[in-house]
């Protein structure tokens, strides 16, 4: 939730999952093979630049790890409430070098933009929360005030895009499990699309870690899960991000 540019992709066939933000006060990288995150860095050598219209991102590793990777547009962006940012689903496709392996990567992602960087001194945690199948894509986004125990008294914002168009939405709403070790096991949302009469209904979805790591970011820390999920009866995946102040557990 660094102030800047985020990327996350998912190839559930290759095994591939990765989140990549640049901001002002550098990059950090989350890099998995299978269920092992094979980098974790918070000083990472990331480049972006503009191509064609959407990304390219480069990640190069000092063991060998990394991705070249180009980020194409499904859809229109969204902002997020207050001109805090906005999401957009993406096409994603290059190259991940993992394990000794380069693996092509045909996968669906999402670019985040984060205007302005939460005030922690009244900030508890930041959730990003995004799901990506085939015929849509949905993205979440909620805070907690530092005085508040529970998701109900976070403030959530949503994004709902279906066949490329985007879906207004009245409601956003996220709830989680956590195993033993407080890391994200399994979660579910509801997306309410603004009423017309009473043909809109929620889209539902159920989420289940697949894989999930942590990474300490100065005087903050991100867990980070990719999860795969239904929703609507659509199989999916997607990528689900806590950040909070390093000595909040």
């Amino acid at each position: 939730m660094t102030k800047g540019l985020g990327f996350a992709f998912a190839d559930a066939r290759a095994e591939r999952y990765g989140v990549a933000r640049a901001g002002s006060a550098g990059a950090r990288v989350l890099l998995f093979a299978g269920r092992a995150a094979v980098a974790a860095r918070a000083d990472a050598a990331l480049s972006v630049a503009e191509r064609d219209g959407g990304w390219h991102v480069r990640f190069d590793g000092a063991d060998g790890t990394g991705f070249a990777l180009d980020f194409s547009p499904l859809a229109d962006a969204v902002e997020r409430p207050g001109a805090a940012g906005d999401d957009q689903p993406c096409r994603v496709t290059g190259t991940v070098r993992a394990d000794g392996r380069e693996l092509d990567v045909k996968a669906f992602g999402q670019r985040s933009r984060t205007a302005s960087e939460p005030d922690w001194d009244r900030v508890a945690l930041a959730r990003s929360v995004s799901v990506w199948t085939e015929p849509a894509a949905a993205a979440l986004s909620a805070t907690r005030p530092a005085a508040a125990r529970h998701h109900a008294e976070e403030a959530t914002s949503g994004a709902l895009w279906e066949g490329g168009v985007v879906v207004p939405l009245e409601d956003a709403r996220l709830s989680t499990t956590y195993d033993a070790a407080g890391r994200t096991r399994r979660a579910g949302l509801e997306l309410w699309p603004a009423g017309e009469g009473d043909v809109d209904w929620a889209r539902r979805g159920a989420g289940e870690r697949l894989c999930e790591a942590s990474l300490e970011l100065g005087a903050l820390r991100t867990d980070c899960a990719f999860m795969r999920w239904h929703i609507e009866g659509q199989a999916g995946v997607g990528c689900y991000e806590i950040v909070r102040p390093a000595t909040v557990t």
